[in-house]
This record gives structure tokens, sequence and C-alpha cells, in this order.
């Protein structure tokens, strides 16, 4: 066999592969035939000869092969000048191995640009055209075996295809070829390898013709499960095929060749003797009272005599034969002399091979088969498609019993229910993981060793499902014919409920990942074996030694810890909290609020030896904004923010606030409106605003001015607490804030008859007082000497479009005390 071709083909490549698919065994070698072992017609630089042992029953006996890659730029060169075969010249070694071979492989590439497919056919067809023309002269057998195979398929696959669609578009570019072909050579082709191709009328094959066969390849199939149900065993795309039918095709065509030379010799020899006998033969004809019967008739009745079972005639290997005989016998001008039981016969039997290739038909693309379907609307259809359209004709069910295409019919009703079978069994195991993935996640009780230790038994046992997706199914059975590979799990894969149940296993999966990994990071899951927890940070010393570093060395841990790819991206948004179900979340929440709080006293005491002994804040501010130290911190306080924050709210970065804080004199206080939180258990009995909300705003050197709020309406019911609303009395409530002016706030309550009184006096800063309104209050009973005790549960807000500053979280104590 010669693999003839032009540069850029991908023929190489496909040697390559096919002497790997024919080899007897995985582990046997091709042998690099020298000069001298291989035949005479093939020398080395031309032509680079292989010897390979095949053992494949679909080829038929074991034997050995000859495979033969030749050289591009030679047979470019060789293209060029067609009537080399023409004048019977030498025209060098790769000439004389193409005259010598037993089959034919031509290569071209299906992604050629239309330009270079267009050169590289005009270039096969005249090269085949001498061919043809210089086997005829020389009598050679006719039928050499060409396979014009297309290489790299796999560039046919759009993004988006289903295996249906790349399927299509390989036979579209395959029909192609063929088209172009038998229009240049009409007659002098044989094109009955498949029973879907029209056969030809003539029984025997013309000196020097050609059967032409078009075979689609690629080194692999395109990514996905879906498509590796089209693959042959070693991962390549319709190379199997090409093995089995080029070998078949070449040993036919060598046994035949042989045969007719042995005929040969013994023609001259026997010419004599068939001569007497002819002569015998007449004088007995004439001596008889008649002739002896029909030759026509004696042709049909010794085909019917002889005629093996439909499941022999009627498959792909023997199909063209069998036809050939009767079509022969049909457009014979003596047929309609034949007896009327004989032209039955044979037109009955055309006929059935007319069906058969028609229901051969019904089960080739874009028809989805077992392998294919993903839906269970398209299992469905396909169920109840294998009982009507796909049902084998009545008339001929039973004599059809055996043959490939009712094979390959009851094949595909069990594979069907395999593929269903397999599926459920995946679903129901992604279901259990989902299962026992989500009991991990609502765990009631804080992560710990024993926590962990479960979820790396869940992530073990999910990386071996109970089948691995190239995996045969045992129980589906392999017919002969396309479409009639044995089964694999990757339809079950494939399976549309397979796939969302993988999908939202992945899910959890991740979310899991994340909830364990956070943990670790903020030391929640400690013990013996417990990683580095990377977010637990210790308290800052007296002196402040480290807290500079700190942030920088605490972000690089971070990543090394928890790098890509499981985290792309190193603001680790798959961290923020609202990701994760209660009770965790709130423990999480908590965790990270601690975090947050350790880390801002760290940047604190760097603010705190940034403001030390300035005298213009202006200046410090840029100061701090430049630093490195709180670069980090800032980097790191943000995510502790970003993770806790509700959605779609925009985190600050905590040390832009503290410079933008430093550098005004003067913050609005906009109280439009205020609601007031009061709990039920604030006191004895449910409390109730009495009088009005007052703020006293007392500016620096200047006399003490209220703001009086009024309260709106009932108050509005939130769980164990009413929410009171309380709006300006007069017509604004604009306090215009200085640093060191002095602010209190307080309402007056009323509970089971005793009149009480909530102050606002007590906040973290002596400059910015306005910072006692974010301040929990204390709650005293109206009276002389009365004692502050603390109000816990109550809250104030100024709702929007209103606005209250608030101390940056930054802000050393020694600043917003004035010192």
């Amino acid at each position: 066999m010669v693999f003839f071709g032009p540069s850029f083909s991908g023929k190489s490549t496909l040697i390559r592969i096919f002497v790997h698919a024919a080899a007897a065994s995985p582990e046997q070698d091709a042998i690099v035939l020298t000069p001298a072992a291989a035949s005479a017609a093939i020398v080395s630089g031309e032509s680079v000869p292989y010897l390979i042992r095949v053992d494949d029953p679909g080829v038929g006996p074991p034997g050995k092969f000859v495979i033969c890659d030749s050289d591009g730029r030679t047979a470019e060169e060789l293209l060029a000048r067609p009537d080399v075969f023409d004048r019977r010249a030498s025209g060098g070694a790769l000439a004389t191995a193409v005259r010598a071979a037993d089959a034919l492989v031509l290569v071209v590439a299906a992604d050629a640009s239309p330009q270079a497919v267009g050169q590289t056919f005009e270039s096969f067809r005249q090269f085949l055209g001498g061919l043809e023309r210089g086997r005829t002269f020389g009598r050679v057998v006719g039928g050499l075996p060409v396979f014009l195979t297309l290489t790299k398929c796999d560039e046919l696959h759009s993004s988006g295809d289903a295996p249906t669609d790349w399927l299509a578009r390989v036979d579209v570019r395959k029909d192609e070829i063929r088209k172009r072909f038998v229009v240049d050579f009409g007659d002098e082709l044989v094109t009955e390898a498949e029973p879907d191709e029209e056969p030809t009328d003539d029984p025997f094959l013309p000196f020097g013709s050609i059967d032409l066969h078009v075979a689609a390849t690629a080194t692999r199939v395109p990514d996905g499960p879906a498509f590796a149900a089209h693959s042959d065993p070693g991962g390549t795309f319709g190379v199997a095929d090409l093995v089995r039918d080029s070998l078949t095709a070449g040993r036919a065509y060598r046994d035949r060749a042989t045969g007719a030379a042995r005929r040969l010799k013994w023609t001259v020899r026997g010419a004599g003797a068939v001569l007497a006998t002819m002569l015998i033969g007449l004088t007995g004809l004439v001596a008889a009272s008649g002739f002896a019967g029909d030759p026509l008739a004696d042709r049909v009745r010794a085909y019917e005599a002889s005629e093996p079972p439909p499941a022999v005639r009627l498959s792909d290997a023997q199909y063209a034969r069998f036809r050939h005989e009767l079509q022969a016998v049909r457009v014979n001008p003596r047929f309609d002399a034949l007896p009327t039981d004989l032209k039955d016969f044979v037109t009955t039997r055309l006929s059935e091979f007319d069906a058969y290739k028609e229901y051969r038909g019904r089960f080739r693309p874009p028809r989805l088969g077992p392998a294919e379907v993903r839906s269970t609307e398209q299992a469905d259809r396909l169920a109840a498609d294998l009982t009507t359209a796909l049902a084998p004709p009545p008339e001929y069910a039973e004599a059809w019993a055996e043959t490939d295409a009712v094979r390959l019919w009851w094949k595909w009703q069990a594979d069907l229910v395999l593929v269903r079978e397999a599926a459920g069994r995946l679903q129901d195991w992604y279901s259990g993981l989902i299962r026992r993935a989500n009991q991990l996640l609502l765990t009631d009780k804080p992560p710990d060793p024993a926590w962990r230790a479960e979820v790396g038994g869940l992530f073990k046992s999910a990386v071996a499902p109970p089948f691995a997706p190239t995996a045969e199914i045992e129980q589906s059975l392999a017919v002969p014919i396309v479409r009639g590979r044995k089964l694999t799990y990757a339809p079950a894969f494939a399976a549309d409920r397979v796939v969302r149940s993988a999908t939202d296993w992945a899910d959890a999966r991740d979310r899991l990942t994340h909830l364990r990994d956070l943990a670790d990071a903020l030391g929640l899951i400690a013990g013996p074996g417990a990683p580095f927890a990377v977010l637990e940070l210790p308290e800052p010393t007296p002196d402040g030694n480290g807290s500079r570093e700190l942030a920088a060395a605490r972000l690089a841990a971070l990543r090394v810890a928890f790098p890509p790819p499981a985290y792309p991206g190193d603001d680790y948004p798959e961290w923020v909290t609202d990701a994760f179900p209660d009770p965790v979340r709130k423990l999480l929440d908590t965790r990270l609020a601690g975090t947050f709080d350790v880390g801002a006293r760290h940047a604190r005491v760097v603010v705190a030896q940034l403001l030390n002994g300035a005298e213009d804040r202006t200046r410090a501010a840029d100061q701090i904004a430049r630093d490195d130290g709180l670069k980090a911190w800032s980097r790191l306080l943000g995510l502790l923010r970003k993770w806790t924050a509700p959605p779609a709210t925009p985190v600050v970065d905590p040390v832009r606030e503290l410079v933008e804080f430093l550098k005004r004199d003067r913050f609005d206080l906009d109280l439009r409106s205020v609601v007031v939180t009061l709990p039920d258990d604030l006191l004895e009995q449910r409390p109730e605003p009495r009088g009005s909300f007052v703020v006293t705003h007392t500016p620096a050197g200047g006399a003490p001015r209220e703001y009086k709020f009024r309260v709106e309406g009932d108050g509005r019911r939130e769980h164990a607490a009413t929410a009171f609303t309380f709006v300006p009395d007069g017509p604004s409530a604009a306090i215009p804030y200085r640093s060191g002016d002095g602010l209190t706030a307080a309402l007056g309550l009323r509970a089971g008859g005793r009149e009480y009184r909530l102050v606002w006096s007590g906040g973290r800063s002596a400059v910015y007082q306005f910072d006692r309104l974010w301040a929990p209050p204390k709650v005293e009973k109206v009276g002389p000497l009365p004692v502050p005790e603390p109000a816990p549960g109550v809250r104030l807000v100024v709702p929007p479009p209103g606005t209250l500053p608030a101390i940056p979280a930054l802000l050393p104590d020694s600043a917003a005390s004035g010192r």
C-alpha cells in the first residue's frame, strides 16, 4: 500500500497512527525495511516502507503488509507529470512503487483552502487519469482500490457544534470529493464499496479500472464526551475504518491479481484442449435433438442454487458483489426471454437489495443513535422510532433477522436502555454527593477537624464515579457496521440530566471548598495538621513593632496558601459570606469582623506614628496615603470588608476614607429623618417614645442649640422590636458641625407608667462628637440622681438621603480625642 499526497497534507501523521492501529499488538513496532529487504520497486529516499503484521478478524487471516510513505516533494513532482504512466517510463522509485501497489491512499487536508483543494484535486485527477490509461494499456487487473482520504477532519468542527452537526459537515465534504471524481472518471470508476452508493451495471471490472473509496480521518475528535462516542479505541477518528477497509481491499486485489496471472499462465497451455473440447461439444450439440439450456438461465439457476443467506449477501463487504451479479442479468438483452420464475427471482432479489439499502440508510446521521441522545425528549423519540420508522419492513423481518442492519436495530434498542440506566446511576451518584455537601454546608456548629475530615472524605469519593466515560458497557454488543461500535459510558455522562447534576455538584463542591478554605484561613479549624491560619492576626504590641509589615506578609501568605487556579483573582470573591447559608454565615461574619478590628488596631498604630507631632494634618494625610505599610493594610482590610458587605454595597477603602476625613474641618449632618429602634425587652414593659427626639449642638465657644424631631406614625414592628421614625419639628435639621463642637441627643420613653430617657452622650471621640449618634445610648429613669445603664439593642439610623458622618476605622484614639 502506498500513501501518496502533497506536503503538509497530514500524510506522515496519518501513516503513523495507521500503522499503530493496524499492528497486531500495541507493543509491536513497525519494521522499516531496507532497500534489500523491500521490493525492488521501493528505494529509500522517495519512499519509506514499513512492514507490519496484522491480526484482525475484520481484515482476514493474519498476514504481513508493506505500508509505504512517499516523500512529499517527490509526490508533488509525480503529480506534475502523470504522463510517466502513459510512456511506460520508469519515472523513479515512487512511480514504480505506485505501479506495483495493491492499494493507494491519496491524502488531502480537509481544512485546506478552496484554492489549494482545487489544485490538489486537479493534480489527483491527472495523476489517476494517467495511471488508469497506463494500467489499461498494460492489461492490468481492474479495480485497483484507491482511498481518497480526508485528514484533519477535526478542523471542520465549529464552536457550538453537536456531534451530528460535525459529522454532517464531514459527510458533505466526502460527497463533494466523490462526486467530483465520478464526473471526471465516469465508468472507469468502480464505486461499490458501500451499499448506499449506486452500483454500476457491469459485473466485470475493466482492465486498469479504479475502485474509488472516500474516507475521512482525524488524529483526534473534538473535545467533549459527546464526541468521544465517535472516536476509535485510540482516540482517533475514522482510522480504524480506513485500516479495515483498505487492508481488506488491498488483500482482495492482490488475490485477484495473483489469480488472474495464474489463469493467464494456463490459458495458452489449455488453448488446444479448450478448442478440442469445443469441437467435441459442437459435435454433440449437432448430434443431439436440440441445444442445451439458455446460458443466462443457467447462470441464474446457478446463482440461485449457491446464493448465501441474507446476512451474507446483504453485508457491507458482499453487497456490491451480489447485486452486481443480479444487475448484470437484469440488463442483459436476453433477460425478457427468461422463464417467468427466474425473472421474478431476479426482480425480487434486486428489490430486496434496494429495500435493504433504504433500510440501512435510516440509521445514518443526522438521525440520533443511543450514543448521541442527550435529552429525555430525544431518548423518547428514538424509542418511538425504534418501534416504527426503524423497525425492519414486515415483509423482510424474518429473512433479515441475522443481517447487520437488523442486528444494529436490536443493538440500538438494548443500548438505549443501557444509556438510560447508566445516566440514572450517574444522576443518583451526583445527587448523593450534593446531599452530603449540603449537609456539611448547613452545619449547625463551628467547623472543626472532624468536619474537615468529612469534607476531605467527600472530595475523595467524588474523584471516582461508578464508571469511566471511556469504559465500554459490558452488556453492549458490537455489530460490524457503521454506528455499530460497542457502546461506552460517554453518552451517559453527556446526558442533559447528568450534565445538570454534574453542574449542581460542581457548584456545591466549590462552595464547600471555599467554606473549608475560609475556615482554615480564619483559624476556625484548629488542631494537629491544621493549615496556617493566614487571617488570624495577633494583637498589636505596645510599641507597635511589626504592625507596619504584618499586612503585606499576610497578603503574600494568603496567595501562597490559596493560589490559582482554584482562586483566579487575588480578591477572593468566592469568600463573600453571603454565598454561605446560616448558621455558618453568621459565624464567619463574626470572625471576619473580629479580624478586621484587630487589623484596624495595627493600622491605627502606624497612622499614629505618622500623625505624631504633625502640625499640618493635610500634609500628614498625604503622607498616610503614600505609606507602603498602610497600602497593604488598605488592601487586607478592604478584602475583609468586602467579604462581609451585603450584596451590591460599595466597599470603601479604609485608608482613603481616613485621608479624606483628615482633610476636612466641617461635617454637615443632614438629619432629614431619624429612625430609632426600641427592643421590647429594653425595660420591664414595651417602651414607647414620649415627647421629642432632641439633638443638642454646642459650637466651640458658642451657645448650645436644640434640634427637635417629632415621632411620625405608630412605629413599625420588626420582630421583637418597634422602629419609630422622627422628622424635624422645624423647617430644617441640617447641623453645621466643626471639629471640637459638642453634640448630644436624648429621647423620652414611657414604660409601665414610668418615665425614662435615652441619652447619646458617649463615644470614641471628643473632637468628632457626632460619633456619639453611632454609639449605643444609655437609659436612665427620670428623677433625681438618675443612674445611666446600658441600653442593649437600641439602634439609631439616619436613612438616605440624609447623612450622618462616621469616624474612620483607622483614626487613632489619640487623634479622635484631640491629643
